[in-house]
């Protein structure tokens, strides 16, 4: 070692290393909670963000998800590429936060009557590449 510079003797449990330890490790955790799926409540196999979109786009489904678990200030649901081939008229009540629906790319033939009812904010609704023939003038009126 260079004779002008000396070594600083710090106690082996610095409590300096571990303040400064603590804000890098905090801001980690804050990264990840951002960038990471909500744990919290998300219907499966769906993942759910933070941003309040839900992606359950290609999980091969022929149902729809529980959507009662979505979590509260979900505004985008993405169920493309799936193989949904009917859908309940009662699908989507009380889903009335929803601003974007995609269904595009499954085997949808019919949208029965009344299937948007609750959905008031709905500005986004994908359906190409699905097998409609006709719909009901009443599906989109409160659209």
């Amino acid at each position: 070692m260079p004779p002008n510079i000396r070594p600083i003797d710090l106690p082996p449990t610095s409590s300096t290393t571990r303040y400064l330890a603590r804000p890098v490790f905090l801001c980690g955790l804050c990264l990840l909670a951002v960038m990471l799926p909500v744990a919290s409540s998300c219907p499966p196999p769906c993942l759910c963000y933070s941003d309040g979109l839900v992606d359950c786009g290609g999980r091969g489904l022929l149902t729809l998800p529980p959507l009662h678990l979505l979590p509260p200030g979900s505004h985008s649901l993405l169920l493309a590429n799936n193989h949904l081939a009917s859908l309940g008229p009662s699908a989507f009540a009380n889903l009335s936060s929803l601003e974007e629906l995609d269904l595009s790319n499954n085997y949808l033939d019919n949208l029965p009557a009344g299937l948007f009812r609750d959905m008031s904010n709905l500005t986004k609704l994908t359906l190409h590449n699905n097998s409609l023939t006709g719909m009901e003038r009443e599906l989109f009126q409160v659209l």
